[in-house]
C-alpha cells in the first residue's frame, strides 16, 4: 500500500491539465489580512485559508504549507502550495472546492499473467484527517480506469465501488472513455479517506508482445480537468503512469447555519452573504448572495451586471441595481431585455419615409430625420448654431427648409461609448415621445441613420430659468406676479406628469437649469434623461438625488427662514404691496410641507399645482383683474378647494402616495 508520498519524477497528465486549471484561479477572492502571505509558487491562497500563521486562517484545519522541493540534481524547484504532502494546485471561494494532485494507482503484468519482476502494484491511500472539514467532491471527482480488461475499486471504511474495462482486438486503438478501453464510476459522498487500486480481469495473460500495453490503470480525477479519451493503450508508459487533479470539497465548520449564527461575533459570513449548506456531508459554507461577488468571509460586492454584457446580456437599456440590473426595452419594441427585444414596427415601416425622410412613428407622433437634413439645418453643426451642452452632448439650433426652428442634442460621445449614449437615446425618447403638454419641451422627431442617434425638440429661445434667475439682470423676474406664474406653470407640468401621463413619470431632477423660457416666457419643463416611468404594479419607488455642483444647504437656509418669520431675507425682488406678502407667505408654506421628510406629509402635485393656480388668480385679483376669489385658506389645513374656474381633474390617476419622490 502507499501512502500520500507522490513522485516528483511522473510523466504525468499535468502537463496538459494545468493549464485549465490555472483558468479557475479566482479572481475576486484573493483577500487576506494584512501581513498574511496570500501566495504560494503562483497559486492564490485566500481566506479562510492561510500559510503557516494560525493567526492569518479561520482554524488550524484551513492552515497549508509553502514548501521548495529539489530535483535529484539539487536544482531548485519552485514553491509548491501543500496539504500534508499533497500539493495543491487551486483554491475557489465561490465553489467551495480546492484542487490537488492526486498519484495514479497501476499494475503491470508479463504475457503469463503474472507481475512483472520490476513492476510493483500501486495503491494510493489518502487520509484527508478526521479533524478537517474537508471531503473528497462526489459531484466533480470519478473513479476512472482504463486498459484492456482493466478493473478499478475505491474503497473506504464503509464499503466501496468499481468498474471494468473492455478492449476489442485491436486493443492498440486510441480508447473512448467511458467506452472502449476505458470506464468510469461516481464516488460515495462523504468521502474522508480514501484508497484505490487496479488490476485486470486476465492478468494480461496470452497477450503477444507489443500488442497492447501490460497495465491497468485508475485514476481518482477531477471530470471538468481530465480527459482520457484519445489515450493511445499501446504508447502509453507502463511506468509512473502519472498523475491526475482530484477536487476536494471543503466547508468552514461541521455544524449548522443556526448554531453558528447563534454567536455573531464569531459567524464568518459576512455584508451580503448567505449561509450555505453542503451536499457531501455535514457542515456550512458561506456564499455571496445573487448579484454580489467577492470573498464572502470579508463582505461581497455589487456586480455592475451592466459592466460585462458578455455575461448580463441587455438588448436595451441597461441599469444596476443593488444584487442585480434592469434592461428594458427601446420604446419601440417590447420584451424582456435581458432576453429579446421585438419591434412594435415592421423592418419596413422602420425604414421606409417619403423623399422627404419624413415618416410619422405609429402611435408615437415622432418624426425622423434624415442626418443630411439636420446637418444642412446646423450648417454642419457650425459653432454660430451651438447652444449649450447638457449630459446628453451639445445642443444645436437648427432651422428647417419651412423655416421652422428646433433645437437638436447631438451626443458628444465616442464610438466606444455607443452601446451607453443608444440606452441613454432610447430612454429618453421612451419619455418624452409619450409628453405633449403646454409646459413640457415637445420632441418633434429623431434621427437614427447616425452611430449616436440625434433628438429633435421645439426650440426655446429664451434660455433657462437658471440664466434669468443668476446669471442675467433679467425684467422678467423682478416681479413676484412673474415668479409667481412661472412656478404655477412648472407645478402644472409635474401634475401632468404624475396624474395625467400614462403612465406616470417621475421627472427625477428638477431644477433651474432644466426649466426653458420660450418666447412669451412661458415655462417648459425639459432633460428627461433621468426620468422614470412609474407602472401600477411598481413597487414604491425612491430615487438618488439628481446630479449636483452645489454645496451651499439652500433647504435649510429657507427652513430657517421660515421658522424665523424672516422670509424678507432671502426676497431678492421688490414686494410693491402688502397683499403680495400674504401670497408669497402662503406660497412659502406650501414650499415648506414639499420639504417633510416623510412622503405621507407632503402635498401632491396636483394639490401644489391647485394651490399655486388659486394664489395666481388672487394675485390678478389684486391687481385689478376681473375675477377675485376667497380669502386664502392653505394648503396646510387638507386638500385645497377647487373652484368653478378650476375643477378636479375627471381622468382617473395613480394613487402616488407611496411614492417617497415625485408626489
Amino acid at each position: 500500500m502507499e501512502k500520500t508520498t507522490l513522485p516528483t519524477t511522473a510523466i504525468n497528465l499535468l502537463q496538459f491539465l494545468l493549464p485549465l486549471i490555472t483558468s479557475l484561479s479566482p479572481t475576486y477572492t484573493n483577500v487576506i489580512h494584512l501581513g498574511c502571505s496570500n501566495r504560494c509558487g503562483g497559486v492564490a491562497v485566500p481566506y479562510p485559508f492561510a500559510i503557516g500563521d494560525p493567526k492569518c486562517a479561520f482554524s488550524d484545519a484551513f492552515l497549508l504549507n509553502c514548501s521548495s522541493s529539489t530535483t535529484s540534481s539539487s536544482a531548485a524547484a519552485p514553491p509548491q502550495l501543500l496539504l500534508g504532502n499533497i500539493p495543491v494546485t487551486n483554491i475557489s471561494v465561490e465553489e467551495g472546492t480546492f484542487s490537488v494532485v492526486f498519484p495514479a494507482a497501476y499494475s503491470c503484468y508479463g504475457r503469463t499473467g503474472s507481475p512483472m519482476k520490476d513492476s510493483r502494484v500501486r495503491r494510493p491511500h489518502v487520509n484527508l484527517g478526521s479533524r478537517r472539514p474537508f471531503r473528497f467532491s462526489d459531484v466533480h471527482n470519478k473513479l476512472t480506469a482504463f486498459g484492456c480488461g482493466a478493473q478499478a475499486l475505491i474503497t473506504n471504511e464503509d464499503g466501496g465501488s468499481g468498474c471494468v474495462s473492455v478492449c476489442g482486438t485491436a486493443s492498440s486503438l486510441p480508447v473512448v472513455c467511458p467506452g472502449i478501453g476505458c470506464c468510469q464510476s461516481p464516488i460515495p459522498q462523504g468521502l474522508k479517506t480514501i484508497e484505490f487500486a487496479t488490476s485486470s480481469t486476465s492478468n494480461h495473460s496470452g497477450r503477444v508482445s507489443g500488442s497492447s500495453n501490460p497495465c491497468s490503470y485508475a485514476y481518482l480525477a477531477d471530470d471538468r480537468f481530465s480527459d482520457f479519451g484519445g489515450v493511445n493503450l499501446a504508447e502509453f508508459p507502463e511506468r509512473n503512469p502519472g498523475n491526475s487533479i482530484a477536487a476536494i470539497e471543503w466547508v468552514v465548520e461541521e455544524k449548522t447555519c443556526e448554531a453558528a449564527m447563534w454567536n455573531s461575533s464569531t459567524f464568518p459570513c459576512r455584508k451580503d452573504s448567505d449561509c450555505v449548506y453542503s451536499k457531501n456531508g455535514n457542515g456550512y459554507r458561506c456564499s455571496c448572495k445573487p448579484g454580489f461577488r467577492g470573498n464572502p468571509y470579508f463582505g461581497c460586492q455589487d456586480i455592475n451586471e451592466c459592466a460585462e454584457p458578455e455575461k448580463y446580456p441587455c438588448r436595451g437599456r441597461c441599469k444596476n441595481t443593488q444584487g442585480s440590473y434592469s434592461c428594458s426595452c427601446p420604446f419601440w419594441m417590447r420584451g424582456d431585455g435581458k432576453d429579446s427585444c421585438q419591434s412594435l414596427l415592421s423592418v419596413k415601416d422602420t425604414i421606409a419615409g417619403n423623399e422627404n425622410g419624413e415618416m410619422l412613428l405609429e402611435h408615437q407622433r415622432v418624426r425622423i430625420f434624415k442626418e443630411s437634413e439636420l446637418s444642412k439645418a446646423t450648417k454642419n453643426y457650425d459653432a454660430s448654431h451651438f447652444l449649450g451642452k447638457g449630459g446628453f452632448g451639445h445642443v444645436y439650433k437648427g432651422i428647417l427648409p419651412d423655416n421652422t426652428l428646433v433645437a437638436i442634442k447631438k451626443p458628444n460621445g465616442s464610438l466606444d461609448q455607443a452601446q451607453t449614449i443608444n440606452q441613454e437615446f432610447q430612454h429618453e425618447i421612451a419619455i418624452v415621445s409619450q409628453v405633449n403638454h403646454i409646459n413640457v419641451v415637445k420632441v418633434l422627431g429623431l434621427c437614427l441613420e447616425t452611430k449616436l442617434p440625434l433628438l429633435v425638440y421645439e426650440f426655446i429661445p429664451n434660455g433657462t430659468l437658471f440664466d434669468h434667475i443668476h446669471r442675467q439682470r433679467s425684467s422678467i423676474m423682478s416681479t413676484w406676479q412673474n415668479r409667481l406664474r412661472i412656478a404655477a406653470e412648472i407645478a402644472q407640468a409635474l401634475d401632468y406628469l404624475h396624474s395625467l401621463a400614462n403612465p406616470p413619470i417621475i421627472h427625477g431632477d428638477i431644477k433651474s437649469t432644466n426649466i426653458l423660457l420660450d418666447e412669451g416666457f412661458r415655462a417648459k419643463v425639459a432633460d428627461f434623461g433621468a426620468s422614470v416611468l412609474i407602472y401600477p404594479d411598481q413597487k414604491p419607488y425612491a430615487g438618488n438625488l439628481a446630479r449636483t455642483g452645489e454645496t451651499v444647504n439652500l433647504i435649510q437656509y429657507f427652513l430657517t427662514s421660515t421658522e424665523n418669520m424672516n422670509l424678507g431675507r432671502i426676497i431678492n425682488f421688490a414686494v410693491v404691496r402688502e397683499a403680495e406678502m400674504d401670497e408669497i407667505e402662503a406660497f412659502a408654506e406650501v414650499a415648506r410641507r414639499c420639504l417633510s421628510f416623510s412622503g405621507r406629509k407632503r402635498p401632491t402635485m396636483n394639490e401644489v399645482a391647485e394651490e399655486l393656480g388659486r394664489l395666481r388668480k388672487l394675485n390678478e385679483c389684486s391687481c385689478g383683474g376681473e375675477s377675485c376669489m376667497s380669502p386664502l385658506t392653505g394648503i396646510s389645513e387638507g386638500r385645497v378647494g377647487t373652484t368653478e374656474e378650476q375643477p378636479p381633474a375627471s381622468i382617473g390617476t395613480l394613487d402616488m402616495e407611496s411614492y417617497e419622490i415625485g408626489r
